[in-house]
């Protein structure tokens, strides 16, 4: 996690947008495998806070190790391990769709 924190005051916190300015949302999918998920940071000014959704009742995945920060092509990458189909929303109409990990900007 980046530890600069410029303008804490009045800055007022986001989300990593894609590039339609939508909130960046990486599912993460029903796997054997770690998910290896990389969010592209608008600045290394800021400092960031992973956020992930599960379904309702199920235990959040927690990130392996700390994650990597690459302020020459300003990205973060997390290691995710693997995750149930409980976690993503089973079978439904929205299978797959409730498991996802956000990023935070703290400004």
């Amino acid at each position: 996690m980046f530890v600069t924190m410029n303008n804490v005051v009045g800055g007022g916190d986001s989300w990593v947008v894609d590039s339609n300015g939508i909130p960046e949302k990486k599912l993460l999918q029903d796997t054997a495998n770690d998910h290896t998920v990389v969010f592209n940071v608008p600045s290394n000014e800021y400092a960031y806070e992973a956020y992930v959704n599960v379904a309702d009742g199920e235990p959040y995945p927690k990130a392996k190790g700390d994650p990597v920060c690459d302020s020459t092509n300003m990205t973060i990458t997390f290691t995710v391990p693997p995750v149930t189909i409980a976690q993503t929303g089973g079978s439904g109409s929205t299978a797959g769709e409730e498991c996802y990990m956000q990023l935070r900007i703290i400004k």
